[in-house]
């Protein structure tokens, strides 16, 4: 996923974390690891410029404000239904 800046934002699932790339960087950084993730899923950027995604091995949908700093976590039901399934939707009606 690309943000509203050029970076690239690569969801490494292997490694249970996310990385951000500048435009023609050659080389990544971490903004999310396996000390918050196991098992990222369908990230996906919002209108506000957050990262959001399924973590589910921990059972949550994660929000990370701007690619970096504070997170927000939503449970959901068992995401073990719903990881894989091409056609989840979520809708944040409070923009929170």
């Amino acid at each position: 996923s690309f943000d509203q800046y050029g970076y690239m934002y690569i969801m490494d699932s292997g490694n249970n974390r996310i990385q951000r790339w500048w435009p023609g960087a050659t080389y990544g950084t971490t903004v999310a690891s396996s000390t918050s993730l196991y098992n990222p899923r369908g990230l996906i950027i919002d209108p506000l410029g957050n990262l959001v995604l399924a973590d589910c091995s921990n059972h949550r949908v994660v929000s990370f404000a701007g690619g970096c700093g504070p997170t927000t976590t939503t449970t959901m039901a068992p995401l073990s239904k719903l990881c894989g399934k091409p056609n989840v939707h979520l809708v944040d009606i409070f923009r929170s």
